[in-house]
């Protein structure tokens, strides 16, 4: 079977949020300007800070909560600023702003844009991921899409807190549900989207390796 890590990948040390579906968050916003408007950090170190504060407030809010948007934003701008602030030389945290869209959920249309987490794979309905993370080394992996690109970032270490970002490909949804994309060795990939939803992205890889036909399912849970 094929595993869909396309690219060879850098390690680099990051910050990104991990949301969870719990019950809605009733805390309060982190307030990210002064009275005037401005930044509240006014170097690097307090940037830093604050955009790890902001995510672990972050962590208590789900996409489905009313108050998702809010928080959402407060964490966008956060990153903004510790890139203003501290520099982004990998573009590491322009892709987190970037996955995280505009912030907005409820009656629009499902997007693929956000982060998405590994959370099955299975090959002709066996469950095969946590051979494939061990065999990869790594304790799991996130896609990251905008509008226009998907990332692979995978996390290991003994507190999976270790990032390899991978290339940054275009792609393209059709109105088929067709996802395809071509990686950095040119291999054009092609797979189908069975779900996608508020939480949840299916994508279906179908191909013959051998003389045997395959047909892979990832799972993936929006972060």
């Amino acid at each position: 079977m094929k595993f869909m890590k396309p690219l060879p990948q850098i390690v680099i040390l990051a910050l990104i949020f991990v949301s969870c579906n719990i019950e809605p968050f009733e805390g309060e916003v982190p307030e990210q300007t002064d009275n005037s408007g401005g930044p509240i950090a006014s170097n690097c170190s307090e940037a830093t800070q604050n955009t790890t504060e902001v995510a672990l407030t972050f962590q208590g809010v789900s996409i489905s909560d009313s108050n998702y948007g809010e928080f959402c934003n407060a964490y966008k701008k956060a990153l903004e600023n510790q890139v203003a602030l501290c520099g982004d030389p990998d573009g590491t945290f322009q892709i987190l702003i970037d996955g995280l869209g505009d912030c907005i959920v409820g009656d629009m249309q499902v997007s693929i844009v956000g982060v998405w987490r590994i959370v099955s794979l299975t090959s002709n309905g066996i469950e095969e991921l946590p051979e494939e993370l061990e065999a990869a080394g790594i304790c799991y992996w996130h896609e990251v899409y905008t509008t226009e690109t998907i990332t692979d970032v995978d996390y290991s270490g003994d507190d999976c807190n270790i990032e390899e970002v991978g290339e940054v490909l275009s792609y393209n949804l059709d109105a088929n549900n067709i996802l395809s994309y071509t990686t950095g060795d040119g291999v054009e990939v092609e797979v189908e989207v069975l779900e996608l939803s508020e939480t949840t992205l299916k994508l279906q890889d179908s191909y013959t390796e051998l003389g045997v036909n395959y047909v892979d399912i990832y799972t993936y849970e929006r972060q």
